[in-house]
């Protein structure tokens, strides 16, 4: 199945498949979210499912050619998490993948259509929460290791990497 699956859609379209998944030994997370978004959450789900366990780079241009009104706010949401990615945590955005992405209902403005004969129906103007939350490798752990490496290799007397006298606290 899903050989048939990777030739019925686009390689960039569909969502990476368990064996095609990057696993990370250790992983960070980055949350991004908008309230009170004013499309009903039954809406805003079915363009999250679409994007769901991809790729956010993947996610950005598969949202620029939906014609789904909730794209736009969704598109916003995933753009923000990436740059928190970036900025807040120095994480590079070609390894970010979408790990969760959910609407909760939000506010629901009642109002009243007038129908015939005096009656009146109710309207219910519905609102979403919606929660992007992006995963990538842990670039603090990696840090940490090389740094580790390094003076586990000044210890033992042999040339230090770039930085390796920093590491053992000596001063060039």
């Amino acid at each position: 199945m899903a050989e048939r699956y990777k030739k019925r859609l686009n390689q960039k379209q569909r969502p990476l498949l368990k064996n095609e998944r990057q696993e990370f030994e250790y992983t960070m997370e980055v949350k991004a979210s908008a309230r009170q978004i004013r499309i009903s959450p039954r809406k805003v789900r079915l363009v999250l499912a679409m994007i769901r366990k991809m790729k956010a780079e993947d996610a950005l241009a598969q949202l620029v050619h939906s014609s789904k009104e909730a794209a736009r706010p969704v598109f916003k949401i995933l753009q923000s998490a990436i740059a928190n990615a970036e900025h807040n945590l120095g994480m590079n955005r070609a390894m970010l993948v979408i790990k969760i992405a959910t609407a909760q209902d939000g506010q629901t403005l009642s109002r009243w259509m007038p129908r015939a004969h005096g009656r009146a129906t109710p309207l219910r103007k519905r609102s979403s929460h919606i929660t992007l939350v992006l995963e990538g490798p842990d670039v603090h752990k990696d840090k940490e290791q090389s740094a580790s490496r390094r003076t586990k290799n000044s210890a033992k007397g042999g040339s230090p990497a770039k930085g390796g006298h920093i590491a053992s606290g000596g001063k060039k």
